[in-house]
């Protein structure tokens, strides 16, 4: 299906991600808590094949890129 869902577990804490894939278009999104402040982090990009890459933002904190690969 269109669904995504998982855990992220990474330097920012864990949280639970969730997300879609519409034709090759992705959007995975996940909020973690510190310092008193939640943080929403937004993963946008293209999946190609085994592999997918984009953009993230960390809200306040800016953006980046990402690449991933199937496992």
């Amino acid at each position: 299906g269109e669904t995504i869902t998982g855990q992220y577990s990474g330097q920012l804490g864990e949280a639970p991600v969730t997300g879609t894939v519409k034709g090759n278009e992705l959007t995975m999104t996940f909020k973690v808590s510190g310092q008193g402040q939640e943080l929403v982090v937004v993963y946008t990009g293209t999946v190609e094949g085994e592999t997918m890459k984009g953009k993230v933002s960390l809200g306040d904190f800016g953006d980046g890129t990402f690449t991933g690969k199937r496992g």
